[in-house]
């Protein structure tokens, strides 16, 4: 017997309803703390972020692609050496600052470099996490100051609530010096530093600017000598070569 064949009957398609949140990413912790250090930083070559977030470079890759989708941040190789990541206007807001969201300016890349790999250095210290140091980047400390004000404002601050020499804790200027800058600017810089309430004024500095600094910090009293600290700006700070 020949039986006549019929088309299946049109079967509904199961679906999974979507979550209120689909598409949208889901910020983790490490996703804020990435974020968060590139806006304060005007950006942040993949390398030092690879460092500050204790990740590889190729899951920073990964989390800026995320980043980038969301449209939270913009990526690009802007100079020698490692891609960049720089916040959005999206971006900013949803770190709550209210800076500029533009990309890091040229001239500038190695300069933010230094300041980023100095903030790792400091941070990699044993006693940062129970003496629960903070750090305050330049843009924070711009924040609400005329633009013209006179005065030279350091690279950072970072306040230390203890310290084996304060138990009261202590407050930090930080320099990241990058070029000579001759003695006399380096002796007003560091005046008028001095001036100011900070215990001690930290100067991380290439080879280029080691001796300057140091014999501009030899130049004063001994108890002022003594609040300035000079040391070597960690190499994974240094200037990237072409090519690199």
């Amino acid at each position: 017997m020949n039986y006549a064949t019929h088309p299946a009957e049109d079967t509904p398609a199961l679906t999974t309803p979507k979550r209120a949140d689909y598409g949208r990413i889901i910020l983790t912790s490490r996703d804020i703390l990435g974020l968060i250090v590139t806006a304060e930083h005007y950006g942040a070559p993949y390398d030092l972020l690879a460092g500050y977030l204790g990740i590889s470079e190729q899951r920073v890759r990964a989390l800026t692609v995320r980043w980038r989708k969301a449209g939270l941040v913009e990526t690009g190789n802007i100079g020698p050496g490692p891609a960049w990541a720089w916040v959005t206007p999206k971006g900013m807001k949803s770190t709550g600052y209210t800076w500029p969201a533009d990309p890091p300016a040229l001239g500038m890349l190695n300069h933010h470099r230094a300041a980023l790999a100095v903030r790792l250095d400091i941070r990699e210290h044993q006693e940062w996490t129970p003496r629960r140091a903070v750090w305050r980047c330049e843009r924070k400390l711009r924040d609400g100051r005329p633009i013209r004000e006179p005065g030279h404002l350091p690279d950072a601050e970072v306040t230390w609530p203890t310290t084996a020499r304060s138990p009261q804790g202590e407050l930090w200027a930080v320099e990241a010096e990058l070029t000579p800058k001759g003695m006399n600017r380096t002796r007003q810089i560091m005046t008028g530093l001095l001036a100011q309430p900070y215990n001690a004024i930290l100067y991380a500095c290439t080879p280029q600017a080691m001796p300057g600094v140091t014999a501009a910090a030899a130049s004063f009293a001994p108890g002022m000598t003594a609040r300035i600290i000079v040391r070597p700006l960690p190499a994974y700070g240094l200037p990237p070569r072409h090519g690199a």
